[in-house]
């Protein structure tokens, strides 16, 4: 395992933490969307998050809105950006976000939110997610790739 990557036991650590400081942290949408973390895995840098699909979150269709789809996969990549990196955790941002809506995701039940780092440089990681249900993880819903800029802030300190 490289070094500058927490361990499995870290990681599920920062995963909890970040999430549990969610509602007090972030204001509006995000502050209302109680994110469970399913499974980590330090190693290859994954993450596995659950989520209700409320009615709330849904469209005239029927089913989740897109504008939902990206605020639970920004949320869910940004986490996991945010907490992998070993040292003190940093505030990354999200740079650009890319969706790609292949299915409707269906309102009432569980989704799982798919988030992995796939390249981590000195100020621009790299990321992908999608939305599934569960145990559906070859069958995504919606997909993302993203790009977050750390700018080697760490938590609290801000940005100049």
């Amino acid at each position: 395992m490289a070094s500058h990557i927490v361990d499995q036991q870290n990681l599920e650590e920062r995963l909890r933490e970040t999430l549990a400081q969610l509602p007090q942290r972030c204001a509006g949408t995000v502050s209302a969307i109680p994110m469970e973390l399913v499974r980590c895995c330090a190693a290859t840098g994954t993450a596995v998050f659950a989520v209700q699909a409320e009615t709330w979150m849904g469209n005239p269709g029927g089913t989740l809105h897109g504008g939902m789809c990206a605020v639970l996969l920004d949320t869910a990549l940004g986490v996991l950006v945010n907490c992998l990196p070993a040292g003190p955790q940093r505030d990354d941002v999200t740079v650009e976000l890319r969706l790609a809506y292949l299915r409707p995701v269906p309102l009432g039940g569980t989704l799982h939110l798919h988030a992995q780092v796939i390249k981590s440089g000195s100020t621009l990681l790299y990321a992908s997610g999608s939305i599934c249900l569960p145990g559906e993880a070859e069958t995504p819903l919606t997909t993302a790739d993203a790009v977050y800029f750390s700018g080697g802030a760490r938590k609290g300190e801000g940005r100049a």
